[in-house]
């Protein structure tokens, strides 16, 4: 990807992509405070959409937080890559009258915690 964390056009980034990067910068930190500690983690956003699994076309440009250096440079200094994709309208009652949108979501996690995340949400999938 051209731009993980966000396009610069004349020179300057978008705010709102700055923001997003800050936001996420913070979440690595709490993270990486977590996992010094020997603690679980677990840090949710949508799935990637430019490439992969879940590409829509149209989108090869939009940057996700998981393609961010701010992310990479967590999953290769201590997290590692462990995660599980599954959309949030399989979670829905069976009782509800009506399905909300597949919004497929990916959860992140520590090496001890994906076992659990994989039982619980791996088969969590709508048409």
């Amino acid at each position: 990807m051209a731009a993980p964390d966000g396009i610069i056009s004349a020179g300057v980034l978008d705010p709102r992509a700055a923001e997003g990067n800050a936001v996420l910068a913070g979440c690595a930190r709490v993270a990486q405070a977590a996992l010094s500690h020997d603690a679980a983690i677990i840090f949710e956003n949508p799935v990637p959409r430019a490439a992969g699994p879940h590409a829509i076309p149209g989108r090869e440009r939009h940057a996700s937080a998981w393609d961010s250096s701010i992310w990479q440079r967590l999953v290769t200094s201590s997290l590692g890559d462990h995660y599980v994709d599954f959309h949030q309208c399989s979670l829905q009652s069976p009782a509800s009258a009506t399905r909300g949108p597949q919004k497929a979501t990916r959860l992140a996690c520590d090496e001890r915690t994906l076992p659990a995340l994989r039982r619980r949400f791996a088969h969590c999938q709508c048409d």
